[in-house]
């Protein structure tokens, strides 16, 4: 059975909550009102930001009904989705630091209020649901991926990085489950998965870091920070 007829996996599920701006705020809210006062909730709304563009990314390969992303379904037939979903939440968040290191230079002001604790938090956060959820400490992985994504980056390369890690996750059942070895990025199912990460990355992350910083500026009495 496809994923969009079946009940997506734990992981999954819970990351697609947050797959729209609006959920985004809603959950965003909730932390900042029970937040006690004083409290520095950067991080923890920074790790809603990356669930909610994981979700917006990963719903669309699990509910889109254009062709090239049922085509990328049957790709993952044999696939634990949370595999997916996992992978994607790590590459989302180096996207986010990624955004923080260019308002160096476009936005100081705004670099410095979001600043490195919040980053690396959040990414501590981050790998802790995919623990909670699946089962796997995946921090090791999500080091190694980081490192890739962070080099590639420089080249900017950084999608075709994250589609070769997805292609070649095709057919892994679980998070402990390493990646196929390295193959020529050369086959249809490389360029469908390039494609739909392609339209994703054009708009969809920068949306969502602009999204948080939006919050920060918009009710700055509701989130406590030191420079760091």
């Amino acid at each position: 059975m496809l994923f969009r007829k079946a009940k997506p996996p734990p992981l999954t599920a819970w990351i697609m909550q947050f797959s729209t701006p609006a959920n985004l705020l809603k959950a965003a809210s909730s932390v900042l009102i029970d937040a006690t006062p004083g409290t520095d909730s950067r991080p923890v709304v920074m790790c809603l930001t990356i669930f909610s563009a994981t979700g917006n990314l990963v719903g669309n390969l699990l509910r889109n009904e254009e062709a090239f992303y049922k085509d990328i379904r049957t790709y993952f037939r044999d696939t634990d989705f949370d595999v997916v979903t996992a992978e994607a939440i790590v590459w989302i968040s180096v996207l986010m630091v990624e955004f923080w290191k260019s308002d160096k230079q476009k936005d100081r002001e705004m670099f410095e209020r979001i600043g490195c604790g919040t980053i690396s938090v959040a990414g501590e956060l981050s790998l802790e649901m995919i623990k909670s959820n699946t089962g796997f400490d995946f921090k090791t992985s999500a080091i190694e991926r980081r490192r890739t994504y962070i080099e590639s980056a420089k080249s900017g390369m950084l999608v075709e990085a994250f589609a070769s890690v997805l292609y070649r996750s095709v057919g892994r059942r679980a998070l402990a489950e390493p990646l196929e070895p390295e193959r020529p990025p050369l086959e249809l199912e490389w360029m469908t998965i390039n494609i739909a990460l392609n339209i994703f990355f054009s708009t969809m992350p920068l949306a969502y870091y602009e999204t948080f910083k939006n919050m920060l500026k918009g009710r700055p009495d509701l989130f406590a920070y030191d420079e760091d």
